[in-house]
Formats: C-alpha cells, structure tokens, sequence
C-alpha cells in the first residue's frame, strides 16, 4: 500500500471512529437540542472518545474472556454511521451552514491537524521509550481484542496501576485497519493532538464568545509549543485524557450553569438525566486515559461547584449546584469503580516512595531529577515568559470583572500548582505526580483565560468598532497561525527519536538470521536512581 493512501486511510477511520459513536448518541438522547453548530460536532467527538475506554473497560469487568473484534467494532461503526445518517435526514442534525466565524475555526483546526499530519509523515515511528509500551499495549489489546491485565509475553508487569484507555482507542485503530501496532498508535495520537484545542473552543464559545473560542483554540493548536511537543516524548496518555477534559468540563458547567436555550436548542422533557449521564461518562473517561489527569480533574469539578456555588443568590441554585456534582461525581465512580478498585489497592499496597529505598546522596538525585523543577524550566515545559505575563495580566482584568470561567480556571491552576508541590510535605501517598506533568497542560488553562479575557474585552469596545476589531483579529490569528503551524509540524528533538530506515533494515536481517530467542545489548543510561532508561531503536 502506497505510505501516503495508507496515512490518508487511517486518518479517515480515526474520524469515523472519535466521531460515529458520539454522533449517534446524540441523535438517539435527544441530547443535540442543547448544541448548535460546530458545537455539535466537538460535543460528538468528546461522547466519541469517551465511547471506548467505557466498553473495553465495561466489557472486561463484566464480561473478562469476552473479544471485541473486527467486525464486532465494524457493525458497531455501521450502526452508527446510520444512525447519524438518519438524524442528519430526518433533522438535519449535522447539516450546517458555518458562520463567519466558525469558518475561522475550521481553519485553524484545520492548520493544527495538517501539522500534526506532517509531523507524522516526516517521523512515521513512536519517539522516546515510553512508545515501547504504548506500542506493546497497542498490539496486545489488537491481538486479544480486550484490554490486557499483564505485559505478558513481553514482560512480567502487573497493570492494574496503570491507565489503559488510549488502547482501547489504538487497539480499535489496528483491530479494524489491520495496520502494525506503531502506525496505528502514531496516527491515533496524532489525530488526538490535532483535536487538542477543540474542548477549550467549546467552553469558550458555550461561555464567553466565539471570538475568544477562536483566540483558545489556536492558543492550544497553534501557538503553544504544547501538547505538540508531546509527540516528541510519547506523552501519549495523558495527552488522551487532556483532549477530552475540557470537553467533559463544559459537560459540568451545563448542569450549574444552565443556559437560557433558544428555539434550537431548547431540550426536551427528561434531557437532564441525559445530560447527567454525559457528564459523568466523558469525566469518567478522562480518568480511564490517564489516572492523574483523572484526579486533577476532580479538583476542577471541586473548583467549579465551590465557585458557582459561592455566586449563586438563591438556596434553589445552590442545591442545584450540590446536585449536580454529587450525581455526576457518584456516575463517574460507578464506571471506573473496577479500575479505580484495582488500582488503589495496588497503589496503597505498594506505595513507597522510591527515597524510602536509597541512600542520602540518591535520595536527593532523585528529588532533583523527578519532583524538583527551577523557574529556568517554565519557558520549556509550560509557555514563553512573554505569554505567561499577558496570561497573568488577563487573570487580573478576569478577576476585576468577575468573570466566572477566568476565575475557575485561575484557581484550579494554582491548585495544580500545589498538588505538584505536595512532595514537599514528605507523605508518600499524597506524592503522586510531579510538577512537570502539570507544567506541560497549562495551556488548557491559558487558552481559556486569555479567551475568555479577550471577549471581556470586546464586550468594552463601542458597536461600531466590533466588525473592524473582530476582522483585525481574524486576520492576525490566521497569518500568525500559518507561521505557528510550520513551527509545530516542524519542532523536532531529535535525540528522541531512536527509529531511523537503518534500524529497519538491522530488524528485517535479525528476523531472518537470528533464532527467536536470541538476546541482544542495548544502550541504556541512569533516568533515575532506579529507573534504566533505553536508548536504542
């Protein structure tokens, strides 16, 4: 198969499989009167990704020898691909005429998937080691067609600690193309990071403005150096879990948030229980990608409920807001209840942190090399100063206008902040992440804040300057994002990328003239005290 048909091959699958799903849950709940435009679409890819880590982790827990295979997951696709057929007929459901401002969307979504696209083209294997796995994990869910329990036959692990999610996703990519494992986890994680900034357009447009939503969205795809840069590092999981939180955030804000609905959307009798169900579903599955994300998460929904609840003027509000995060916190645990169960028991068994077992002087390494990250390091891992300050300048005039998204927003990412800090209190338990892995998805935050400051802005500005100022606006965006877009496709660590033609070809001859248990040496360096790090193809 030709490399560039088969590329375009996986990229049209992947659209039907983040899509379908969420598409035909819409038309059959009703659930699409609440959305409008391009909204729907975004709200479909969320439902989408949230559609499989649910069933392989459903199916698993209820059904353990049970096999999703091809055409079980075809049939699947097909049913809804009809469904959607049949509500776009009937009501028009995903037929639209897109807005001016909408078209501005769809190009710079556009721009951010061709980046990610050509990035993947120009570097067709996995980067860093934790592709490894990812890829392992890949092939073993494709060739069981069920989430696996152990590494096994590769290596011994146990995986109840660890999030599975993505390969629900990848593994249904390679179960129905037939494609290596590698190629379809690079161009699944592709296509996600292509839709990384899509959650932030949708809380931006529900809650601000669409101006804003447009600035969040290239904020996220475009201008940040993450989470494109992610591709370089196989930071693959979370990078699931983050596309797919913003989305499942807004899914929150429709149920203590509610807005007036308009003649399109207004919802039908017994849509809240449908609502709830989205929400907790989508939060669900941000936890099922990746287990950290998953409890950042939580704190965001924490946030949310205390500062619409401390706004509100009514009793009847605040119970509303009490409601709402009680039945969509008890949703959430009831679908991860089997994963959540295994993994805490296997975190609290276990939990030692790895200071526990070493010396002084590698006691401290590790603090250096893991938990501990000077301000040198913010430009790299969060944003460029310069963005930083405007971000910090666009907090203050949010704050100064009471505008409820900056202030949410703004305070869950100091709390990130100092959960990334609890180390510092010398509780193993309460050590589960670092500062870094909170540094690199500010860019949700940001995007929202800086979005959200811009329609506070323009909300100023008198009518007859807001067609001048908004065209200026588009205008500045687009030509900028042309330029971020080569910069993303383009932003390359190439010390991470251990595959080249010649490692292949070494492959192909070891396949052919080596027994099946022959051992090979690779390079290898000290990561962190414990942890060998390879460095091979």
């Amino acid at each position: 198969m030709d490399t560039i048909a088969g590329e375009l091959g996986l990229l049209i699958l992947l659209s039907a499989v983040v899509f379908l799903p969420g598409s035909a849950i819409l038309v059959v709940s009703g659930g699409w009167r609440r959305w409008s435009g391009l909204q729907r679409y975004v709200v479909a890819a969320g439902l989408g990704l949230a559609f499989y880590p649910i069933l392989f982790y459903t199916t698993r827990a209820l059904l353990p020898q049970a096999r999703l295979d091809r055409w079980l997951l075809v049939g699947l696709l097909l049913v809804a691909l009809l469904i959607t057929l049949w509500g776009s007929w009937k009501k028009r459901i995903f037929l639209f005429r897109p807005e001016r401002l909408e078209w501005v969307a769809l190009l710079i979504l556009g721009l951010t998937l061709a980046s990610r696209i050509w990035f993947g083209h120009d570097y067709p294997f996995p980067a860093w080691s934790d592709s490894l796995h990812h890829t392992l994990l890949t092939d073993l869910t494709a060739e069981s067609g069920r989430l696996p329990r152990t590494l096994a036959p590769y290596f011994p692990n146990v995986l109840d600690m660890y999030h599975l999610g993505l390969y629900s996703l990848s593994g249904t990519v390679q179960i129905i193309s037939q494609a290596p494992a590698h190629e379809a986890l690079l161009w699944t994680t592709q296509f996600l990071n292509g839709l990384c900034g899509i959650g932030i357009y949708l809380a931006l447009d529900r809650y601000a403005g669409r101006r804003g939503a447009i600035l969040g969205l290239a904020l996220a795809g475009l201008f940040s150096a993450h989470p494109a840069l992610w591709a370089n590092w196989g930071r693959f999981t979370q990078l699931s879990s983050v596309v797919l939180l913003p989305i499942a955030w807004v899914f929150f804000l429709e149920l203590v948030l509610p807005r007036a609905p308009s003649a399109e959307t207004r919802p039908r009798p017994g849509q809240q229980a449908w609502a709830i169900f989205f929400a907790a579903a989508t939060g669900a599955a941000v936890f099922l990608y990746h287990f950290r994300v998953g409890i950042f998460y939580i704190l965001l929904l924490g946030v949310t409920a205390l500062v619409t609840w401390a706004l509100v003027r009514s009793r009847a509000k605040a119970h509303l807001t009490l409601r709402a995060l009680l039945v969509t916190g008890l949703g959430m645990l009831i679908i991860i209840l089997p994963a959540l169960w295994a993994a805490a028991g296997a975190y609290l068994a276990t939990r030692v942190t790895p200071a526990g077992l070493l010396d002084p002087d590698q006691q401290e390494q590790f603090l250096q090399d893991y938990y501990r990250f000077p301000l040198t390091s913010l430009p790299y891992l969060a944003a460029p100063v310069w963005l930083l300050v405007i971000t910090g300048f666009a907090a203050l005039f949010g704050l100064i206008t009471r505008n409820v998204l900056i202030l949410i927003t703004l305070l869950w990412a100091l709390l990130l902040l100092l959960v990334g800090n609890l180390y510092l209190l010398e509780i193993p338990g309460l050590s589960f992440t670092n500062l870094g892995a909170i540094l690199i998805m500010l860019y949700i935050p940001i995007g929202v804040i800086l979005g959200a400051a811009l329609e506070e802005g323009f909300r100023r500005l008198p009518q007859k300057l807001l067609g001048r100022a908004t065209t200026i606006l588009v205008v500045v965006i687009l030509g900028a994002g042309l330029l971020a877009a080569w910069s993303r496709a383009k932003t390359v660590e190439p010390y991470r990328h251990f595959v080249a033609g010649q490692d292949i070809a070494a492959m192909q001859w070891i396949d052919e003239n080596t027994p099946a248990d022959a051992t090979f040496a690779i390079n290898t360096y000290q990561w962190l005290p414990q942890a060998i790090h390879g460095t091979d193809a």
